[in-house]
């Protein structure tokens, strides 16, 4: 049930306006900085371009906490299978290690991405095997720098793959 302040309306909307979605994301972005008291975050995106200056391929994310979460990466379909997608993660890592970060994550779609993300370093942190259209979304992370990322332990029931990652202070 609402406020009781009757001017309050909730809405269903099927084409939101970009502005909101931005508010939305804004918003939780700064109740994590704040309820993690580190420094304000950073936006990151690394492209490649074609000679008319669109973009061909690109990935996005933001850095927080020692963190590179990664939220979208794309590789125009003309030109994939030609290592682009590891070209733009390694110069997104060595970027986000410069700026003191240890850890990338991503969230990934098996159906657009198959197994991708662990040919290039990157361990499944979480999977839900039947979340997208019937298939697997899996939440990856890597180290950077070569040590265990703080908060993500190995599944004793999965082959030391991890899967459980959070806060230090949450069993």
């Amino acid at each position: 049930m609402l406020d009781t302040d009757s001017r309050l309306r909730m809405s269903v909307e099927l084409c939101p306006e970009p502005a909101d979605l931005a508010l939305l994301e804004a918003k939780v972005a700064e109740a994590a900085v704040a309820a993690a008291g580190v420094d304000g975050e950073e936006e990151l995106a690394v492209f490649i371009r074609h000679p008319d200056g669109t973009v061909a391929a690109g990935l996005c994310g933001t850095l927080v906490g020692g963190c590179l979460d990664l939220q979208a990466m794309w590789v125009d379909g003309s030109l994939r299978g030609r290592g682009l997608a590891r070209e733009l993660f390694t110069y997104a890592e060595t970027e986000a290690g410069r700026r003191g970060c240890r850890t990338v994550t991503l969230l990934a779609y098996d159906v657009c991405t198959g197994r991708m993300f662990e040919r290039m370093g990157y361990h499944a942190a979480g999977v839900i095997e039947t979340a997208f259209a019937g298939t697997a979304v899996r939440w990856y992370c890597k180290e950077l720098a070569g040590s265990p990322a703080p908060g993500v332990r190995a599944d004793e029931h999965h082959r030391g793959e991890a899967s459980e990652a959070g806060r230090p202070d949450h069993d």
